[in-house]
């Protein structure tokens, strides 16, 4: 419920730690019946979501008024599954899902040294009326070790990397401030086509003269990790061998001198061929 309001009954049971079958499948039967939970058939038939909608549930995690108890369309329910998946994927590490979590983590990380200008936020109104919003963007961050290594999910939606440049340079002055980092931007499938062009408008292409060599990709890897992945579910679009780059994040946003671009695929979402 907190990073997608809805699920598969598989990623219910890799989040339990549960088996698979039949008493999974009848719990989410109860919670249908009772009109906690709505199903919905996704594009490939064979796929069954469920919306968990309820105030009471939202109410006892702390977030009554969230907006993933309204219904959407399942091509958007399709997205937040994407999200969910990278979430499970890394179990171990706890995720930060709302604002009032990050704000609370970092401010509790960080102590006086975080001054109100590090968090991405937006500003609303007109001088003397203005509300400032912290960590406005509903993306995961992911906490692999507590003022050190973090996480930074974006899901493109989008054929062009605008709001993906908004997105980094709302978080510039956090990355800055944390010593290694991860953003990982995953791609639907109706977005795949337009990889290639949304990675050329980002970074500088392949091969040219801002490529680094391999061995100091590897150096810099062991100093400081700051990768921005790109990842997407269709098995064609995998790297070829040595196809993995890493571009200086400079070029394109001078704030991230230390940050590397990267791009790889991995395996098909099972979000759009399992239950």
């Amino acid at each position: 419920m907190l990073h997608a309001g809805l699920c598969m009954v598989r990623q219910y049971c890799a989040f339990a730690g549960i088996a698979h079958g039949h008493n999974a499948r009848e719990f989410f039967a109860r919670l249908v019946e009772r009109r906690i939970a709505t199903p919905y058939t996704a594009a490939h038939r064979r796929a069954r979501l469920y919306h968990a909608h309820h105030r009471r549930l939202y109410t006892a995690i702390g977030e009554p008024h969230s907006r993933f108890r309204k219904p959407l369309p399942v091509g958007r329910a399709m997205e937040r599954l994407m999200m969910l998946d990278a979430v499970l994927e890394q179990p171990s590490i706890p995720w930060l899902a709302t604002e009032r979590d990050k704000w609370d983590h970092f401010v509790r990380t960080f102590g006086t040294s975080l001054t109100l200008e590090w968090p991405p936020q937006l500003r609303f109104g007109t001088p003397p009326h203005i509300t400032l919003r912290y960590f406005p963007d509903r993306q995961p961050i992911g906490v692999v070790e507590a003022d050190q290594a973090y996480t930074f999910l974006y899901l493109a939606t989008k054929p062009w990397t605008t709001d993906l440049h908004a997105f980094l340079q709302r978080h510039v002055d956090l990355l800055r401030s944390i010593r290694r980092w991860t953003v990982r931007v995953l791609l639907p499938p109706h977005l795949f086509g337009a990889r290639e062009s949304l990675l050329q408008r980002v970074v500088p292409p392949a091969g040219g003269e801002t490529g680094i060599a391999e061995e100091e990709i590897e150096r810099e890897t062991r100093q400081r990790a700051n990768w921005l992945k790109w990842e997407g579910i269709d098995r064609k679009a995998r790297p070829k061998a040595g196809a993995e780059r890493l571009m200086p994040a400079g070029r394109k946003f001078p704030e991230l001198q230390r940050g590397e671009l990267s791009r790889e695929g991995i395996e098909p979402n099972p979000a759009t061929s399992r239950n």
